[in-house]
């Protein structure tokens, strides 16, 4: 499989950062706090790469999959009515 490296760069860069945080609910709002310099990177991961390299990427990368884990957690919390956007954001 052939990713690109810039794109595996991004997902490593990432891993190493979502590392930092302790894999639990403390952990996981501090990481939170901390990921706006993280978004756009991981957009551009996750808008160019298909389901079988996100695949990889999350298997070789698991703070990768940990951030996409929590975004997709908070938006469907959002979707649901859950969580609430702040005013403005």
């Amino acid at each position: 499989m052939e990713i690109s490296s810039q794109y595996k760069e991004i997902a490593k860069n990432i891993d190493e950062h979502v590392n930092k945080y302790p894999d639990s609910n403390i952990g996981d709002e501090s990481l939170l706090r901390n990921l706006f310099e993280l978004m756009i990177p991981f957009k551009t991961v996750i808008g160019n790469c298909n389901n079988v390299e996100l695949d990889y990427l999350y298997a070789q990368f698991p703070g990768f999959y940990r951030m996409a884990s929590l975004l997709e957690a908070m938006a469907e919390g959002i979707q649901r009515g859950d969580l609430e956007m702040l005013k403005g954001h």
